[in-house]
């Protein structure tokens, strides 16, 4: 077994994923709310929902911090731990949540764990189960 040193580790990942982590750390934990689970996938119906709540929120005059799916994976207690307990989570709206889309509920399963100490709102969302399983 080939042991790897730590440094390596934190190298070998994506550099997108850090400078999210960073840019959360900086300037994230004074906006109003995180926006979680933004898509980053080619379906142009979420990306459409998403610019508008995007455009919404500017509107009303409310600050966020936006995290896409991708960012927030095995990231949960990391945005949780650092955001503040005024912060309202957000979680993207579609139509994602039930047993279609396993991934994307489980993702939210973990926002309701990770999140559980503060206010989360779920946006506008087509909840779907299978009753035949």
């Amino acid at each position: 077994m080939r042991i790897v040193p730590h440094y390596y580790i934190v190298l070998n990942q994506p550099c997108s994923h850090y400078i999210s982590l960073i840019n959360f750390l900086l300037y994230g934990r004074y906006k109003d709310c995180l926006l979680l689970c933004t898509p980053t996938h080619g379906n142009l119906g979420d990306q459409a929902i998403a610019l508008a709540e995007i455009e919404f929120l500017r509107n009303e005059g409310i600050s966020f911090f936006e995290v896409t799916s991708e960012q927030l994976d095995n990231k949960y207690d990391f945005y949780s731990k650092f955001s503040t307990k005024k912060q309202k989570i957000l979680v993207h709206g579609g139509g994602f949540l039930g047993d279609i889309w396993v991934k994307e509920e489980i993702r939210f399963r973990n926002i309701l764990l990770s999140f559980f100490d503060k206010k989360i709102i779920v946006l506008p969302q087509t909840i779907s189960f299978d009753c035949k399983k």
